[in-house]
């Protein structure tokens, strides 16, 4: 069966939706709500947000209906740095697509290169993460400058000088 949906670049039209979609997941994924309150968490998170959707490596593509490119479905920002491999800041799939094929379809398309320093983490990520965590997840690792992952977090992924230690790479 073909998929109904396809990946693009994000347009400026799009942003607000990224914005909103990745601080409303965020605090509620990575169990915020219990210590912060929405105000002291965007008033620490935006700003993190906005310098990476600002960074010139960084890039946003988008997950949108075939037949209505403005429907917007998922989306994925990963980031080259001068690290080996890729930043994965966040990916983020409605509620109401999931199951569908998106995440691995934004993973693949958008980390070619190994390993992925994953900078933030939610609950759902660590449960697909811990499930198949032995073969598609293997080269994903924490950067070094994760951020604002709770401690319940820490144990999901190997901390990147860990992994590069065990696998033979500076």
């Amino acid at each position: 069966m073909e998929a109904d949906f396809y990946l693009r670049p994000y347009r400026p039209s799009d942003i607000n939706f990224i914005r909103n979609s990745w601080s409303s997941s965020y605090y509620k994924g990575a169990d915020f709500v219990h210590f912060l309150s929405p105000n002291e968490f965007n008033r620490q998170h935006r700003p993190v947000r906005e310098a990476l959707l600002s960074k010139p490596n960084a890039t946003v593509i988008v997950a949108c209906g075939k037949r209505d490119d403005d429907l917007l479905l998922g989306w994925i920002l990963v980031e080259k740095t001068n690290d080996p491999g890729i930043h994965l800041h966040y990916i983020y799939v409605k509620e109401a697509f999931k199951g569908e094929g998106i995440f691995y379809e934004l993973l693949d398309k958008a980390l070619p290169e190994k390993p992925i320093m994953v900078t933030h983490m939610t609950d759902r990520a660590r449960k697909i993460i811990r499930k198949k965590k032995k073969d598609y997840f293997k080269d994903f690792v924490f950067a070094p400058d994760t951020i604002m992952v709770r401690y319940q977090y820490l144990n999901t992924l190997p901390r990147s000088e860990e992994w590069f230690l065990k696998n033979g790479q500076e």
